[in-house]
This record gives C-alpha cells, sequence and structure tokens, in this order.
C-alpha cells in the first residue's frame, strides 16, 4: 500500500488484500450500513484525524483486517453482469467477476468510530456537513466509493443511497420482519418518461427520507428505528451523531447519471428545504424532461460536471432549463481578483454558454463512468485482459472507434497547471477526469458552505472559479457545444 494517495493510480496490494488507493484528506475513514423499513443506505465518515499521509497509511496498514470489501456480499458481482446483460445469470459468473476483479477492499475501517469533537490542536470535528448521494442506473451504494471516500476524509458526512425503485443493479431492503431481503432490478424496456418518472420520484423521496433518518439521529430521536445489519458487535455508536451534523449549515446533495436527475428533483422540492446546494456528475435528464421548466423556477445553487462521451443534443437541451452564470447559480461567490477579467467576467456581464464560466462543465473525451469505480477496477486487475480482447475484436469490426494513443496532455495536476497546453490535444483519462471531478466538487461545496470543518483546508482550498480557469484545456463550457450552427447565406 502506497502513500502517494491524491492521484488515483491502479488498485494495490497489501500482504494479502487487494484496495483501492487511500484517500487524501486528513482524516482516515469510516463507514457503517444504515437501515430502516424505507431506506437502505452506507455512511461514510471522518474517523480519524492524522498529522501526516504517513501517520494515517500506517494506522490503516495496522488495521487492514478491518477493511470494508467493495463487493459487500457475491450477489452483488453477480448482479452487475445480469444489470449489464439485462438478464439473470447464473452465480458461477458473479464469482468469476469477482475474482477476476481481485475482490477489492476499500482502505476505511469498518463500523468505525465518529471523529471526535475536539482532536486536539483545533483536529476535531464539532459539526459535519453532510452530503446525500444517490447513485445511477445499474449503481450501488458503493458504486462511487472514491467520491464518498474521498470526501469524508475531507470532514463530511457521506450518505450514498441504495435505491429500491429497481434502478439498483441489486439492493438490500430491511422487511416487516427485521431481517434483510433483495430488492431486485426494474427491467424497462425502451425510453418510457412514465416509468422512469415514477422512478425519479421515488429515487427523491428515498434522499429525502435518509436526511429525515439523519436529522432524527442528530436530535436523538431513534426509538429503535434504525438498524445497523453489519454491525453485529455494535461497535458503531448510533448515539455519536447526536448534535454532530451541520444542519443548520446547509445540507448538499449529489449523484450521477440518473443519480443527477435525482439530485435535481430532491433539491428542487417543496419538501426539500434542509438540501441547499446540488452537484451533477454526467445527469440522465431524460426522466424529468417534461418537468424540467417548472423546477427550475426554484434558484438553488446547482452545477453539473458533464463527460462529453455520454452527452448528446436532446440531453442538454433539458439541461439547459437550469443553466445559469456561475455567479448566479452559487450566490455566495464573489470573483477572486487573481483571476483575470478574460477568464470570469463579472457576474452581470457574464452571458449563458459564454466560453468563460457557467454551472454547466464538460470533461473532454470523458466517458460517462469517469464518476464510478469501475475506470479503476476494470483497468488495474484481471478484468483488463477479457477487456481487451473484446476491445481489439471491436476495432477489427469498427476501426473507426480504435482507441487512440495515451494522452498528450500532461497527467491532471490539482493545482491547475494547464496554460500553455492546447485545447485541441486528447484529454485526460478516466482517473485523472475522475480526481478532476472531485476537486471540482470539493471546490463547489467549499464555496457553497463558508462554515468548513477543517481550518486548514478553508485557507487552502482553491475557489471553484480558480479550478475551472486553471483547467480550461480539459473543460468545454455551456450546454450548446453540441448544437448544429446554421450555415451562413454566402461564402
Amino acid at each position: 500500500m502506497t502513500s502517494s494517495t491524491h492521484r488515483l493510480t491502479a488498485l494495490a496490494y497489501f500482504r494479502d488484500r487487494c484496495h483501492f488507493p487511500m484517500s487524501s484528506g486528513p482524516y482516515s475513514v469510516g463507514s457503517v450500513d444504515l437501515a430502516t423499513p424505507q431506506v437502505f443506505f452506507r455512511l461514510y465518515y471522518p474517523h480519524q484525524f492524522h498529522a501526516s499521509p504517513q501517520a494515517k497509511l500506517q494506522m490503516l496498514q495496522d488495521n487492514h483486517r478491518k477493511w470494508t470489501r467493495w463487493l459487500p456480499e457475491p450477489e452483488y458481482a453477480t448482479a452487475y453482469l445480469s444489470f449489464k446483460y439485462s438478464r439473470q445469470l447464473p452465480a458461477i459468473l458473479g464469482k468469476a467477476f469477482q475474482w477476476l476483479a481481485w475482490d477489492p477492499y476499500l482502505p476505511n475501517i469498518e463500523n468505525a468510530s465518529l471523529v471526535s469533537q475536539s482532536g486536539g490542536e483545533g483536529n476535531g470535528l464539532e459539526k459535519l456537513p453532510l452530503i446525500v448521494f444517490s447513485h445511477g442506473n445499474g449503481g450501488c451504494r458503493t458504486t462511487y466509493s472514491m467520491v464518498c471516500s474521498e470526501m469524508a476524509s475531507k470532514g463530511y458526512l457521506v450518505a450514498a443511497v441504495e435505491h429500491h425503485d429497481g434502478s439498483a443493479s441489486i439492493a438490500r431492503a430491511l422487511g416487516g420482519d427485521g431481517q434483510l431481503e433483495w430488492v431486485l432490478p426494474r427491467v424497462v424496456v425502451g425510453e418510457d418518461y412514465e416509468v422512469r418518472n415514477d422512478q425519479v420520484c421515488t429515487r427523491a423521496r428515498e434522499c429525502q427520507t435518509v436526511l429525515d433518518v439523519l436529522q432524527s439521529l442528530n436530535q436523538e430521536k431513534q426509538d429503535g428505528v434504525v438498524k445497523k445489519p453489519f454491525d453485529p458487535r455494535d461497535a458503531f455508536s448510533l448515539g455519536s451523531l447526536y448534535q454532530r451534523i451541520d444542519l443548520e449549515g446547509g445540507v448538499a446533495i449529489a449523484g450521477h447519471s440518473f443519480g443527477g436527475a435525482s439530485t435535481i428533483k430532491a433539491l428542487m422540492a417543496k419538501e426539500g428545504e434542509l438540501f441547499k446546494a446540488g452537484f451533477c456528475f454526467d445527469s440522465w435528464m431524460f426522466p424529468i424532461r417534461e418537468e424540467a421548466p417548472d423546477l427550475a423556477i426554484v434558484g438553488k445553487p446547482l452545477f453539473f460536471i458533464n463527460y462529453e462521451k455520454f452527452q448528446w443534443r436532446r440531453n442538454l437541451q433539458t439541461m439547459r432549463n437550469f443553466e445559469r452564470p456561475l455567479p448566479d447559480s452559487i450566490g455566495v461567490l464573489a470573483r477572486p481578483s487573481s483571476v483575470s477579467s478574460s477568464a470570469c467576467p463579472p457576474s452581470s456581464s457574464l452571458p449563458v454558454n459564454s466560453q468563460s464560466s457557467t454551472n454547466v462543465i464538460t470533461i473532454k473525451k470523458a466517458i460517462h463512468y469517469v464518476a464510478t469505480d469501475l475506470p479503476l477496477v476494470l483497468s488495474s486487475s484481471y478484468l483488463k485482459y477479457p477487456l481487451g480482447i473484446l476491445e481489439w475484436l471491436s476495432s477489427l469490426r469498427f476501426p473507426r472507434f480504435r482507441s487512440g494513443s495515451s494522452s498528450s496532455l500532461p497527467a491532471y495536476s490539482p493545482h491547475g497547471d494547464s496554460s500553455s497546453v492546447s485545447d485541441e490535444k486528447t484529454p485526460l483519462g478516466p482517473l485523472d477526469g475522475l480526481a478532476l471531478s472531485i476537486d471540482l466538487f470539493t471546490a463547489f461545496l467549499g464555496d457553497c458552505f463558508h462554515s468548513r470543518t477543517s481550518k486548514e483546508d478553508h485557507e487552502t482550498r482553491h475557489n471553484l472559479f480558480h479550478k475551472v480557469a486553471d483547467n480550461r484545456a480539459y473543460l468545454i463550457h455551456g450546454t450548446r457545444f453540441l448544437d448544429v450552427e446554421p450555415k451562413s447565406g454566402s461564402e
């Protein structure tokens, strides 16, 4: 297990355990699964402050037997494949997938204690800002473990919902008898708006219910309703959440793909008063297409980070309802004096879809799964070999889709040293795209909620304007980059 964790590289081994990279924040991460009869979710949270990455690394190595599995149960491996091919597959194929993927662990401590309120030298966290995270179609509560763990390592509580609308590859649920049950995926044929809109309404309600559950725990109103199905030794104390969640400072909601539509639906709903800001990773807008104009009336901070290879004109047209100049979309922002006016003009002169700053940013050439853990698992485990063969066969049949050479851009730097890079070159790979996405997510939350948890992070964080401007070589601004320009009447 290496200590170079700020950039996402590959799966690695420590002793007998394959594992994901360590998160980059100053806190080690704990996780616990929580359930009520209505919702099931995983809570990622800061566990312990560490003065250096080396100290954090040593603690994690000493506790490697307590790490959490990326595939919580074998059924999830089979479910990923079954969802992909829209049919029930034998469990033996799931076991093969699990073996080929190296059955990786997350270097997070399962059911660890919540970070103390006073850790000495200002390292404790009195109030923890909350993020509710909604997965995409075919995902589950661990599909975005790198994003969720990264934010938890920076002092956030992250509640990753496992949705019961049939859009998860498979999901756990707490039955009426208190026993765990399986929720199987729902097969949807074609583009059925009524079905998808019904699903997104269910998803938004579940996000709100998760918030209600955590609000209740914050007020110590458990009443025995909240269960910890995978904590038989009662290691994590629900009472530790009492008055620890920063509900007054604002709660953020985020999601990928179908989760992006769920984010918008929950953020803009009348019931979601505590949701103050939303962040959408490559949103699939179809489930809210018809109600988008009405939802857009609610003026809450909202930011879209898209991946170019997934987006199409109709999807962007729906997204356009929510597009705003960046200063208007995030009301607490002020234009930093160190950024040139050409990069970030004042809000009064910033047109929507200008090549400056809007709340819709697209990473060039990026694939839809950048926000998930899948690119890292698929590229660095045994799965890369069968996938490589399939890609080779595909390139023989469809040579125009053959992959190009490795990126001609330098590796993504969190400090945004890209001013001399041509916009015409091949942009970031999936893992660097994920790192940039996480940095933009962090900057967005830092700018929306000034009451940050870590004094050091608050003083050193980059403003979202800086992040967007510094990485302009990798980005496309606005929603109109796929629009066809009308031809001029004269040559």
